[in-house]
């Protein structure tokens, strides 16, 4: 299963979600590639959200922070529990 998914709607597109390049959090393992696409919002310059499969057949939104590691990679980390809908985002302030 994919990391991140790719499939924008129309509405996600209203909230300013895009499609666009991401880091790939498994591009440490060889033969992954250190870019993937996503379904993502910026909030601002450290804050994202991003859309990600979840099993069996929905998605999940997660807010992420960029942060620095213990060895000084900026990494994305999710900063809340994952949200079910545009919805649950919205009530919970975020769009």
């Amino acid at each position: 299963m994919d990391l991140f998914s790719t499939n924008i709607t129309e509405e996600e597109k209203e909230y300013g979600f895009i499609l666009a390049e991401v880091d790939n959090p498994n591009a440490k393992y060889m033969g992954q590639p250190k870019k993937v696409k996503a379904v993502v919002k910026i909030l601002d310059t450290i804050t994202r959200i991003v859309k990600h499969p979840y099993p069996p057949n929905s998605i999940m939104y997660s807010v992420q922070r960029e942060i620095t590691d213990h060895v000084d990679r900026k990494v994305w980390e999710n900063i809340t529990m994952p949200f079910p809908s545009l919805k649950a985002l919205k009530i919970a302030g975020f769009l």
